[in-house]
């Protein structure tokens, strides 16, 4: 199993099921998606945010302008924006763990309590 495949959604998405857990699955511009950098810095940098979501098995599909990933990681994020038919970033989803959507979000206001609820279901 190449580390791609034992980190892949798929993996994520069946050790979601087994743990009973939901996936926050990202698709992200990390170093030119204004909202995405804010998101990282306001959200995904705090310890409420690594606290309140240990409970979420977490995937993100980057597609950077200046940090080069490798080639099977950038098919597998492509086809995976395709999948889940991404069209704007940043765009969150979260899934079940039958891999069914749950609750999407485009974009991040800059509320972080906010998106953090959302994110939570609350």
């Amino acid at each position: 199993l190449t580390q791609l495949a034992a980190n892949s959604l798929g993996a994520k998405i069946q050790r979601a099921k087994k743990e009973k857990k939901l996936v926050f699955l990202l698709f992200t511009g990390s170093d030119w998606c204004v909202p995405c950098i804010n998101l990282e810095q306001k959200v995904f940098s705090t310890q409420r945010w690594k606290t309140s979501t240990d409970n979420l098995i977490k995937h993100v599909c980057d597609f950077p302008i200046t940090r080069q990933l490798a080639d099977e990681e950038k098919r597998e994020n492509a086809r995976l924006a395709k999948v889940y038919n991404v069209s704007g970033y940043p765009t969150q989803i979260i899934l079940d763990g039958d891999g069914k959507e749950v609750r999407r979000s485009v974009g991040f206001n800059g509320n972080a309590k906010v998106y953090t609820k959302w994110v939570l279901g609350q």
